[in-house]
């Protein structure tokens, strides 16, 4: 007991001695079009830019046994949307993978559950890295993420250029992470300075944060988990797919059945992954992983490829690389049908499908997978058999 008071009293002296140093992330804002006015229309050099673009595509029913129809696999909209911030203010800052305004408030998108945000009741350092010029906010809330980084961190230069900012921006906050071969390569492909990159918690003369909206749809009469929502816009796809333009077409022949492993993951992962092998090499598949290939390698890998199967992961954020008539599926846990690659492949003409296997505890984030071989013979052959008709069809 007296211990306890001991620590407290402790804590209490050094209160006023740290405060200058560090503070703790009472408040957060989840910013949109529906509140930006009211939070920061009457905050000094604060400027608000809203910007919102509705894409066309021609729907495609998926492919999927008759046992694993899954109602969120559907038509939906693709709604590209972002509210940005321009603060000449300097107690704007970058911290922890979020942007904090005057008030030392994190901002994120409503669309992120709050227990995502991970930062809420955390200490933050008051004492941040200055760097001179306008500094962006370029990251998500998994930094150093593959997939998020695509989908997500990347398209954020849409809402900077419909702004007229992009060509002001001295410096991008990816966050606080390593900075990785995909981060720069990404950079130099799309023409930016990859030295403009800051992985540190920092403050700028001047801070835009752009916040981009994960538009989700509900399936009437079915309840859908947060990650069961439709939201790959059309705008975000298209500027990653430009990337490639830059990638010359391999010389060397390509494989055109394709099966994509997980690779080195403790999540997601096949349980009974050298089973099914055997299945996909009796059909002419080549067993690939993307991991450690440079990003062209899978840029022509998928270019080159004409059906593609792959348990749901990062490495199919290659299909918008694909050619139109490509056809792919993607093999998830009965409980985590993620449907957001059935929308990216809207985009580019690729043909889809999807298997549901049974869900199994594994010590990763997600489930891991069981799927029995019978299944996917049964699959395969609806699948490849409606590839080889619409081939025909020319469709």
């Amino acid at each position: 007991m007296s211990s306890s008071r001991s620590l407290r009293s402790l804590a209490g002296k050094l209160r006023p001695v740290l405060a200058p140093f560090v503070g703790q992330v009472r408040e957060g804002v989840m910013l949109g079009a529906h509140n930006v006015q009211q939070l920061y229309g009457d905050v000094p050099d604060v400027k608000v830019h809203h910007f919102k673009h509705v894409s066309d595509f021609d729907y495609q029913e998926p492919t999927h046994l008759s046992e694993d129809h899954f109602p969120n696999f559907r038509k939906f909209d693709s709604v590209y949307e972002t509210t940005t911030l321009d603060s000449t203010r300097s107690d704007f800052f970058f911290f922890a993978n979020f942007p904090f305004d005057h008030r030392s408030r994190v901002i994120y998108d409503p669309n992120i559950a709050t227990e995502k945000v991970g930062i809420l009741g955390k200490l933050f350092l008051r004492k941040v890295r200055r760097v001179q010029g306008c500094v962006a906010y370029f990251s998500n809330n998994v930094s150093g993420h593959f997939g998020h980084w695509f989908h997500f961190t990347l398209p954020l230069l849409i809402a900077y250029r419909e702004a007229g900012l992009l060509d002001q921006i001295d410096h991008f906050y990816i966050g606080d992470c390593d900075i990785k071969p995909f981060h720069t390569e990404s950079f130099k492909r799309l023409r930016l300075d990859p030295s403009k990159m800051v992985n540190l918690p920092c403050r700028g003369d001047r801070a835009v944060v752009a916040i981009k909206h994960k538009h989700t749809q509900e399936t009437p009469g079915f309840e859908t988990p947060w990650h069961c929502k439709i939201y790959l816009d059309r705008l975000s796809s298209d500027l990653v797919q430009t990337m490639a333009d830059s990638v010359p077409v391999s010389q060397s022949p390509a494989s055109e059945k394709l099966y994509v492993r997980r690779g080195n993951v403790t999540w997601r992962r096949l349980l009974n992954e050298a089973e099914l092998e055997s299945i996909f090499e009796s059909r002419g598949y080549r067993l690939t992983t993307m991991d450690q290939l440079s990003f062209a390698d899978q840029v022509n890998a998928f270019r080159g490829a004409k059906t593609i199967v792959a348990v749901h992961g990062s490495a199919m954020l290659n299909l918008q690389f694909c050619l139109p008539g490509t056809s792919a599926a993607e093999i998830f846990p009965e409980n985590y049908p993620d449907p957001f690659n059935f929308a990216l492949t809207h985009y580019h003409g690729v043909r889809y499908g999807y298997l549901l296997g049974k869900a199994v505890k594994g010590p990763g984030r997600w489930d891991d997978v069981y799927l029995p071989a019978d299944k996917l013979r049964r699959f395969l052959d609806e699948f490849e058999s409606r590839e080889r008709v619409t081939s025909s069809q020319g469709i």
